[in-house]
């Protein structure tokens, strides 16, 4: 399996982790650290891999 990219705003982020959760078979878990700088209400996030884009529908709050 490829890593994604992770999309904050448009911002692209390299995962810490991806891969299967130990815990619940069949779940895969991403973990990233928000970039610098990135904060708002509505931060679009999205996931890339495998050469498609998931929709920037998705939004969440970063704060600083």
């Amino acid at each position: 399996m490829s890593v994604p990219t992770i999309l904050f705003g448009g911002v692209a982020v390299t995962p810490a982790f991806s891969g299967l959760t130990p815990q619940f078979p069949g779940v895969n878990q991403i973990n990233v650290v928000v970039p610098a700088g990135i904060t708002g209400n509505a931060v679009p996030l999205q996931i890339r891999q495998g050469g498609l884009t998931s929709s920037d529908k998705v939004v969440i709050a970063i704060q600083p």
